[in-house]
């Protein structure tokens, strides 16, 4: 763990373009990367007056959140994912993906996962809801489905959601605040929540016909008529168009 910890710091805080013999796959006797993820859904970290009331000492100008984060890199573009990629075979997930046209690009650029996700809605107002990401990549750009792996947060809170994500094509549901607040009740908290959630899947996956939520979800069991007016269609500004 101290190994990859290492790492990871390495990854956020030096200039490694100009690194020119570095390797993810060994570096130092350092463990084997098994996968990477790459967030780019805040190039800048918003304003949260939540956060700005509990103030850092020293610090009059917000809260420790913007302080903290200091190591964001602005400059961040694909050429980064695509200098990563040459320079790794381990799995890239791209997280933070909004748009059918970004998809499209992580898939191009050789990325094998994406997360779509708004950072649970706190980073800008009014961010789509991701599952309106999900509907948008089956509208304008199916094919990513098949290339890539497709994460989703950002909302999610019960076991049902996680059903109706997966049938429209989600490899995996991440779920925080449920976990956040059983945290307060430490691990019997925790195993609790996964057992409720657990059990809401298994009772939405059995009143919709399913046995094998992987094998047998698919957009039939949902019917999304009332939220298709907010899909954005694919236009000109589509990658390749």
């Amino acid at each position: 763990m101290a190994s990859l910890m290492l790492l990871l710091i390495l990854l956020t805080t030096a200039h490694l373009q100009h690194m020119p013999n570095l390797s993810l796959e060994t570096q130092h006797g350092i463990l084997k990367v098994k996968a990477l993820f790459v967030t780019v859904d805040v190039p800048v970290i918003s304003k949260r007056e939540v956060d700005e009331r509990i103030r850092s000492s020293g610090a009059p100008d917000g809260g420790f959140v913007r302080r903290a984060s200091s190591f964001i890199d602005l400059t961040l573009t694909w050429c980064d994912l695509a200098w990563l990629r040459s320079i790794t075979d381990a799995p890239i997930v791209v997280k933070g993906i909004k748009r059918s046209a970004d998809a499209i690009l992580a898939m191009r650029y050789g990325c094998q996962g994406l997360v779509l996700s708004n950072h649970g809605g706190r980073a800008a107002d009014t961010a789509a809801l991701t599952i309106l990401t999900l509907l948008e990549l089956q509208k304008n750009c199916p094919e990513v489905f098949g290339a890539m792996e497709v994460l989703v947060d950002g909302g999610f809170r019960r076991g049902s959601d996680v059903v109706k994500a997966t049938c429209l094509g989600a490899s995996a549901v991440c779920l925080g605040r449920p976990f956040l607040h059983a945290l307060g009740y430490g691990q019997e908290g925790i195993e609790l929540a996964v057992q409720i959630i657990r059990d809401e899947v298994e009772t939405a996956m059995h009143l919709c016909g399913m046995t094998d939520l992987m094998r047998d979800a698919c957009p039939d069991y949902t019917n999304t008529a009332s939220i298709d007016c907010l899909v954005p269609h694919q236009d000109a500004h589509m990658p390749g168009k």
